[in-house]
Parts: structure tokens; sequence; C-alpha cells
């Protein structure tokens, strides 16, 4: 009798895991824990596992069989964590954009007042979507503000060129991201500005970033997502401190060079704030 609950109570565990998969691929979420590439896999997997969470529940049972007592719980942990996911993803946070800008006597441009922090939840896709479609704005490679163009790239696909090609890296370039801010860098009159990239899934996340020089840097919040325009060069020295962008597995501040803005604003966050793809041509992947 013991085996016989036991299989069935190991079977719904595993059923209900991979009702949980299924479900993360059938309501467009999972790009929020995984990257897209992985969306089909996902729901594959999630249907496999509830086919053979039936099987393992209603299988035949011998006289010898035992409980797997071991199972159920990994099964159980495997759950929680699931279930912990659902609360949202706390790495990056929500913007209210559109803040007056003030021209510097640097030529730099700053948010008028700071914004406060929120938590973030990237909240749902348009109903039906099981992609990124309609979140991912249409590609368009240059932008001009003022009287400049700039190319738009992002945090990413800048420090591999300025690593790997830094001849080809272009004079004016635009990108977005979030602020972090540290008593060093404050003291130096910059802000770090980041972009959380993600290869596999949020796991391996890692937030590459610039130091920006401002004229104040109590005008600008951690979690404010800005628009930089400008250029990156080198560093006179390196640059201290140790900015932390929440819940990423490494945060990654360029410390011999620096981005010289031109120009920069609040934004809102955008629909889709981590980056899945680094290109090495125009159009990047902003």
């Amino acid at each position: 009798m013991m085996a016989r609950l036991s299989a069935l109570l190991e079977g719904g565990l595993l059923a209900c895991l991979g009702g949980f998969m299924l479900w993360l691929t059938l309501s467009g979420l999972s790009w929020q824990l995984l990257h897209p590439r992985f969306t089909e896999i996902n729901g594959i997997a999630g249907g496999v596992c509830i086919l053979l969470g039936i099987v393992f529940a209603l299988r035949r049972l011998g006289s010898g069989t035992k409980s797997g007592v071991s199972r159920i719980f990994f099964l159980v942990l495997f759950l929680c964590l699931a279930s912990f996911s659902l609360r949202g993803v706390r790495v990056l946070s929500g913007v209210a954009g559109g803040s007056t800008k003030s021209p510097s006597a640097a030529g730099q441009v700053a948010s008028a007042a700071p914004v406060p922090r929120h938590d973030f939840d990237a909240g749902p896709p348009p109903p039906g979507s099981m992609s990124l479609d309609g979140l991912v704005p249409k590609e368009v490679s240059r932008v001009t503000i003022g009287d400049v163009e700039y190319v738009r790239m992002n945090a990413a696909e800048i420090r591999m060129m300025a690593d790997d090609r830094p001849e080809k890296l272009p004079a004016h370039i635009v990108w977005q991201g979030m602020v972090e801010r540290t008593p060093e860098l404050d003291a130096l009159n910059m802000v770090a500005v980041f972009r959380v990239a993600i290869v596999c899934c949020l796991a391996d996340a890692v937030a590459p970033g610039f130091a920006v020089p401002v004229d104040d840097p109590s005008l600008f919040s951690s979690g404010q997502w800005v628009r930089v325009a400008g250029s990156l060069k080198h560093a006179p020295r390196s640059l201290p401190g140790d900015p932390q962008v929440p819940g990423v597995i490494a945060t990654v501040l360029d410390r011999d060079r620096v981005f010289i803005c031109r120009d920069i604003c609040s934004i809102d966050r955008p629909d889709v704030p981590f980056v899945f793809e680094f290109r090495d041509s125009e159009p990047f992947a902003y």
C-alpha cells in the first residue's frame, strides 16, 4: 500500500513539474527565465515529464518495490523553487521615464530628479504570444540625437568590440541600461550603467557596463533606466568601486574605459530588459 501511494505521489509531482514547464512555455513568459532559443525545448521537456509522471504513477509494482523518499524530496524541492520563481524576476527595476533634462557645463544632459527604486516584474507578454514578438522593437541601426548620428548597440557588444576590434568601434554610440551607484564612483562624479545579458538562463546572467561621467550623481538612482549617447574613451586611471546589479551572477564594469556622454536621459524600462544577442555588425542588438 505504501509503495502504491509513493508511486502515485512521485508520478504526480513529476507531472506537476512538467505542467509548470509547459505552462511557462505556453504563457509566453519563459523568456524571463530562459534564453528564447530554449522555449520549444522547455515545452517539449514539460510534455515528456507529464507523460512520464502518468506512466510512473500507474506502473505495475512488484512485491519488492520500495518507496522513493529521496526522489519525492527532490521533486518537492524542484516544485518549491519553481513556485518561488513565479514571484517575479527581481533582477532589474521598473522606472517611470520622461524626466526633465538640463544641460551641463560639460555638454552632458542629466535627469532633473532621482527616480526611486522599485522591484521589477517583467509582466506578461501580449495575449497568445509564445515568443518575444511584439515586445522587441523594430530594428533601427542608427538614430540622430541633436545633430549627431549614433549607432545603436548594447553594452555587451560595445565591450566585446572594444576588447577585440577597437578599430571597428563606432565613434558615436547610443545604448541603454540601468544605473548603479557606489560611493567611490560618486566621488569621481560618475555613475555605472549596466545591461543584463543572458546566454542560457537567468542563472548565468552577466551585467556588462561602463562608468559614465555626470555632473551630479545624486540626480540618478540605482535601478533607474537611462539612454546614453556619446563615445567610449580610455579612463585616465583604473576605476574604483564594486557596483553590483542585484540577482546577477557577475557585474562586469570596464575598469579601463569610460563612456563620455553627450546626452543622457531617463527612459522607461524596455519591455525586454535583457540582452539575448551579441552581434558584430549593424544592425546591432540594441
